[in-house]
């Protein structure tokens, strides 16, 4: 057996000696303690608990299991180019910011990892940080993408403008220096949530959100730019232009329907009617008469979920 665990006599096991050189920080001096001068004492073999905590050190070193140490949290930095200051190893409290020529993975416990792109500032916000109770971080400024498999909603991203609820899925996030976010859903789903509103975003598709307003309304990503801005005006809108909702209703592609769902949370009664009819004449496998039309005009949760499980937006 090799003593060096015990007293350090035999050749030390290059994992403990990383451990050993990771908890340094740590280790009080063993000449004195609160000032009082203390005799070094022979070494001697452990008793039996000091034995079991040992093995528990000796176990976490080679990843059998998990070990929380002071100071060492559920989040570990990996520089890509570049460089950052500050430790390798984050929790509740810390943040990681990349300058202009920096980008660094921020691995996320044992269920993905986040992307730093350069200029990009995340903290890690309170909580537990476990797959119990989930992992939350807040993108400040810059840009982020998250590539996590656990279950819904283990893992959460803060925003100026709402909070992306992960569903299982990789995603990108950028801030700019207003606040203003953009998401965009690679595969999976996110649910981009404010007070008082929940916006789902499938795979290919987008969302804005702004400080103040929360988030917008999803579009798919491939749509033309003169579609998007359109339905940012009516967003932005009490009472849209008709131009704005004549564009709509000139739709001819089925992936609007992920757009005219969510415009029925608009407060302008024209424009829910008319995202309502985009809805069934795009989806033509649709029975309008086996709908609550009036419940969802008015914005009926039940009626909303009955319309809602009856469209694919999975393109």
């Amino acid at each position: 057996m090799n003593d060096y665990l015990w007293d350090k006599s035999g050749p030390p096991d290059p994992e403990i000696a990383d451990l050993e050189r990771r908890l340094r920080p740590f280790a009080v001096d063993p000449t004195t303690r609160e000032g009082t001068r203390v005799l070094p004492r022979e070494p001697r073999r452990p008793s039996a608990p000091a034995w079991l905590a040992a093995a528990a050190i000796l176990l976490a070193a080679i990843g059998l299991i998990r070990l929380e140490l002071p100071g060492v949290g559920p989040y570990s930095v990996e520089v890509l180019e570049g460089s950052v200051s500050g430790a390798r190893r984050l929790a509740a409290g810390g943040s990681l910011r990349c300058d202009e020529g920096t980008r660094a993975i921020l691995h996320v416990g044992d269920i993905g990892s986040v992307t730093l792109d350069p200029s990009t500032h995340v903290r890690i916000e309170d909580g537990r940080h476990d797959e119990e109770e989930g992992y939350r971080l807040y993108l400040e400024v810059g840009t982020v993408s998250a590539s996590i498999f656990s279950a819904p909603r283990i893992f959460q991203i803060g925003t100026p403008g709402g909070i992306a609820v992960d569903l299982g899925c990789v995603y990108s996030t950028t801030v700019d220096e207003h606040g203003r976010t953009t998401l965009r859903v690679k595969t999976g789903a996110v649910s981009f949530e404010a007070e008082g509103r929940s916006v789902y975003v499938p795979a290919f598709a987008e969302c804005p959100a702004v400080p103040g307003r929360g988030p917008g309304t999803p579009v798919f990503t491939a749509r033309d730019d003169a579609f998007k801005e359109t339905v940012r005006r009516i967003d932005a809108a009490k009472r849209p232009e008709s131009e704005d909702l004549d564009l709509l209703r000139r739709s001819t592609d089925d992936r609007d329907t992920l757009t005219f769902f969510h415009l029925l949370d608009h407060e302008d009664r024209t424009t829910r009617k008319t995202a309502l009819d985009g809805i069934f004449t795009l989806a033509d496998d649709l029975e309008l008469e086996e709908f609550d039309i009036p419940a969802i005009m008015r914005g009926d949760r039940v009626a909303r979920k009955m319309l809602r499980d009856e469209i694919d937006w999975r393109w």
